[in-house]
């Protein structure tokens, strides 16, 4: 993969996340009100999509940065970036099964069922 793939990758899925984030805030923090359900809908749809194309992106850039490391003998960063690795992709994987609605435990929205990640319609709150 290209290091600028991977990088414009990472920075659009940050964007579109934190996009959707501070508008969620808006609405909670700000405005008081209740959400909109277009809202509610991509603050939970686009997670994994986002989510996966940003770690993606990040880990793409981490395996690239060893070459270069390797290359100019610096083993300590090679091992530190091999490490990384070794530790982000398991942890991306419980941090998503955390996410996606699995667990029995999970935050309850007045009496609905439970709202985890899995995919909703627009209007599965009403």
């Amino acid at each position: 993969m290209d290091a600028n793939i991977a990088f414009t990758g990472m920075i659009l899925a940050w964007s579109v996340t934190e996009v959707i984030r501070y508008g969620y805030f808006v609405y909670t923090l700000g405005i008081g009100s209740q959400l909109p359900s277009w809202l509610i809908w991509l603050w939970y749809n686009t997670f994994f999509v986002l989510y996966l194309i940003g770690i993606s992106s990040e880990c793409a850039l981490i395996w690239l940065a060893i070459t270069p490391a390797h290359k100019n003998k610096d083993r300590g960063i090679e091992m530190l970036y091999k490490l990384v690795l070794a530790i982000y992709v398991p942890r991306s994987y419980i941090f998503v099964h955390a996410y996606d609605g699995t667990e029995e435990e999970g935050p309850q929205r007045e009496g609905k069922e439970h709202v985890g990640a899995r995919f909703y319609s627009p209007h599965c709150f009403d």
